[in-house]
């Protein structure tokens, strides 16, 4: 964000990196093209004009003499922990923005597994979410209580597919979503304290079978009576 010499960089540059988000300041913006075109792992590249909040605009005009990393000062309102200007409160929140994308796209990973009802897939990125809202909003305008044919997210075909099946997927998946971003922010927080481990992603699943079996056979309704959820790991099974 802020060079060496303590003047402000001109570009916020953002790419994807493997599905990691990567965010770089600069002045060149066809270097930052060139390089995203050569490798291929490199992708989405956005480049913006950066523009300071007010608040960061103003620790720049007043930036203390002695600060060790002007672009951290500014951007987040401390310097390094040896530093008189340390505030570890928000030097804790770099840390946090520093290691949360890679965790955030493992999450995004763990959400497009989704979950099988009946024997079908849905998938829970955020696409499929949008397009089975979609669908049960259509389905609710037309009044009908089965889909004639619906494609799954492992491109199967199923016939006469149950509206309810639809509805207790799209719970569920919401469900399982609150739990992996839940189960990220903690892995966030810890990896910034250096405390990093592996994160055990299907706690979102028990925690979704736990809520869920305590609801009992009221979350599912299909036209076949079976009501059973099953989730992509195998954790959980709900039936009637």
């Amino acid at each position: 964000m802020i060079k060496s010499d303590n003047n402000q960089y001109s570009l916020k540059v953002t790419f994807s990196d493997n599905g990691i988000e990567r965010v770089k300041y600069a002045d060149d913006a066809k270097y930052w093209s060139e390089m995203v075109g050569r490798h291929g792992h490199l992708s989405n590249l956005a480049i913006e004009p950066l523009e300071l909040t007010a608040v960061q605009q103003g620790r720049l005009d007043n930036l203390p003499s002695g600060v060790q990393s002007a672009s951290l000062y500014v951007e987040y309102g401390t310097d390094e922990p040896d530093s008189p200007h340390y505030d570890a409160t928000a030097y804790q929140r770099a840390q946090e923005a520093s290691v949360r994308p890679a965790i955030e796209y493992q999450r995004k990973l763990q959400e497009s597994k989704g979950v099988t009802i009946n024997g079908v897939r849905y998938s829970g990125d955020a696409s499929n979410r949008q397009a089975l809202s979609e669908a049960l909003q259509a389905a609710d305008a037309m009044g009908i209580t089965h889909f004639d044919s619906w494609l799954d997210s492992d491109k199967n075909t199923h016939n006469n597919l149950p509206v309810a099946d639809v509805y207790a997927a799209l719970l569920a998946i919401g469900r399982r979503r609150s739990a992996l971003i839940a189960i990220e922010s903690q892995h966030v927080a810890a990896t910034a304290n250096g405390d990093a481990a592996a994160v055990d992603w299907s706690l979102a699943d028990e925690g979704i079978y736990t809520e869920l079996a305590e609801q009992g056979s009221g979350i599912v309704e299909s036209g076949s009576g079976s009501g059973v959820i099953e989730f992509e790991n195998g954790s959980g099974v709900i039936g009637n």
